[in-house]
């Protein structure tokens, strides 16, 4: 295999790496967001999540079209995988390549298991933030208030409310 194909592969695979491990890192943020309940920066990081995954997707077909270049190059049938690649290199771009496998096959399970704890984190808060809308739309079908001598009680009021304000 020429050296030009190897580094440019290499290169791609780095770029692909480095947008995965940002990927990563805003899927962390967002974690942390959500536990904090922080709605506004939340926003920002899934459309910065979105931006990212648009870039892999196209720095992955560049690499995935690459790769079919290659594997017709070496007469592979199928797509040519890391794995597969690995026995067309010697020396250090074999190393280079199975220490990239090892990289992906990592940050693609961590991107997983974050993908996973924030769907059901997220799925979690929608339920409480549905919870207290019934509670609080409850308290709207009756005449039941809270009162200034900190009674609760169904008390004659203008209007449906929770609070007795008046003095």
């Amino acid at each position: 295999m020429s050296e030009d194909n190897i580094k440019k592969i290499v290169l791609l695979m780095h770029e692909e790496l480095e947008l995965l491990k940002a990927l990563k890192d805003t899927l962390e943020k967002q974690k942390t967001q959500i536990f904090g309940s922080k709605v506004d920066s939340f926003s920002d990081t899934v459309q910065l999540e979105d931006d990212l995954l648009n870039r892999i997707k196209v720095v992955d077909q560049e690499r995935i079209l690459f790769m079919n270049n290659l594997s017709l190059l070496y007469g592979e049938e199928s797509l040519l995988t890391l794995t597969k690649l690995e026995k067309y290199v010697d020396g250090d771009y074999k190393i280079s390549i199975s220490n990239i496998k090892d990289q992906f096959i990592s940050l693609i399970e961590d991107i997983r298991q974050l993908n996973l704890e924030n769907r059901f984190l997220v799925k979690k808060s929608m339920v409480f933030v549905q919870k207290n809308l019934n509670v609080l739309k409850d308290f709207t079908k009756n005449d039941y208030v809270y009162s200034m001598n900190g009674g609760y009680g169904n008390v004659y009021t203008p209007a449906n409310r929770m609070m007795d304000r008046s003095m």
